[in-house]
């Protein structure tokens, strides 16, 4: 009796935890250095995504366009459960490798990465969601109704693919110096750091921002300061910057609905082609809902959704 079937099956777990391991030491090695060399005071490497673990994946021979692992138990393996996994073995890496004096400093980025993904896990819901692949040109686009509408789209094409809420009071201080970062790239605004040390931002600046763009009053922000004192300095009035992701920019954007609510909000789904896919692949098409009731464009939510699950959803009776 042949055994091939499972001898077939051992090896594409082998693989496929091979090639895990190939992408966390892709990523670790790159955060190693990245963290030796900002807590040396060096002048950082620049800003980088999950693009090292695509690359790991792809010079592992992997299918083009492959979002998931199937491993050992038949357990899906996201590229962020990747990341998560990767910005923990840096710990042992970067933090091992630092003098005694550095390694309070190195734990501390370490930490600030771990936190982040897990906020953006804590956001989508308590499961990972493998969300399918699209191409800008799956979608059917409609025009853009008004001048509100485009303002959406404009701002939201500033943060790029940086985003993903449910509301104002899900935003993390990380996510918010983000999009403020990019807003005054765009714009051509001066991003107000304190000092030349390009680590701490202006206190009062980032809670304006907050405020009028995503109606975060200042008695939220310091509920986000107190539960993350290592992000706000008191003393500086200033918030600690984080290192900026590195997704490229967009080359075309179409919104494929517009909803009015009852509330007086709008709601449109949005979709962006980033320049330089490799694959070709959109992000992942978002539904974002504003209002300008303030007077200005206020951003309530926006989240990732999956166009065939609504339109399953509308189908059934």
């Amino acid at each position: 009796m042949s055994n091939y079937p499972l001898d077939k099956k051992m090896l594409e777990e082998e693989y496929g935890d091979l090639l895990i391991k190939a992408a966390l030491r892709e990523y670790a090695i790159e955060q190693s250095e990245r963290l030796e060399r900002e807590a040396a005071g060096e002048e950082p490497l620049p800003p980088a995504d999950d693009r090292v673990i695509r690359g790991a994946f792809r010079r592992a021979a992997w299918q083009d366009g492959c979002e998931v692992l199937l491993a050992g138990a038949k357990k899906a393996v996201t590229r962020v459960a990747v990341v998560f996994l990767a910005a923990a073995l840096t710990i042992t890496t970067a933090f091992a490798l630092s003098p005694a004096e550095k390694k309070q400093t190195v734990l501390q980025k370490v930490l600030e990465t771990i936190r982040y993904y897990t906020d953006k896990w804590a956001t989508a819901g308590s499961t990972l969601v493998e969300y399918p692949r699209y191409r800008f040109e799956d979608f059917e686009y409609i025009e853009v109704p008004n001048e509100q509408v485009q303002e959406v789209v404009d701002t939201w094409v500033i943060f790029r693919n940086a985003l993903n809420f449910s509301g104002n009071t899900s935003l993390t201080i990380n996510q918010l110096l983000w999009s403020m970062f990019l807003y005054c790239e765009a714009k051509g605004l001066e991003y107000p750091y304190i000092d030349e040390s390009g680590t701490w931002v202006d206190g009062d600046a980032v809670r304006e921002f907050a405020e009028n763009l995503f109606g975060i009053t200042g008695e939220q922000m310091a509920g986000r300061a107190q539960k993350n004192p290592q992000c706000y300095d008191a003393g500086r009035n200033a918030y600690r910057d984080s290192r900026h992701l590195g997704y490229p920019a967009i080359a075309r954007a179409g919104i494929t609905g517009y909803t009015e609510n009852e509330d007086g909000s709008f709601t449109i789904d949005l979709v962006m082609d980033p320049e330089g896919e490799p694959n070709g692949y959109c992000y992942c098409p978002m539904r974002i809902t504003a209002d300008y009731s303030s007077g200005h464009l206020v951003l309530r939510s926006g989240l990732i959704f999956d166009p065939a699950e609504d339109a399953a959803r509308t189908a059934t009776p």
